[in-house]
């Protein structure tokens, strides 16, 4: 299991295939470690990002509250690839 945390395209550099394209790069760095699953969180409301994993092979699979130390306590919305 891997878990991706803090992923992130720079706004100037948005709408250009860059996320899909590191995302892809780094699906395929975890399968070829061999892992089998990769879990991630985004924040509820964050749509683009939900759309981003969705494309790329991510399934919603519960929300949850969680703690972050710049945000405090915030719904968020899990997802996972299987690999």
């Amino acid at each position: 299991m891997a878990i991706l945390h803090l992923f992130a395209v720079h706004p100037d550099f948005r709408g250009q295939g860059i996320s899909s394209a590191m995302l892809q790069a780094i699906l395929q760095t975890l399968r070829d470690q061999g892992r089998r699953v990769v879990h991630l969180d985004v924040m509820a409301g964050n749509v683009p990002a939900e759309k981003l994993y969705v494309k790329n092979g991510f399934i919603f699979t519960q929300e949850r509250t969680l703690h972050y130390q710049d945000v405090g306590d915030t719904l968020a919305r899990l997802f996972e690839c299987r690999l």
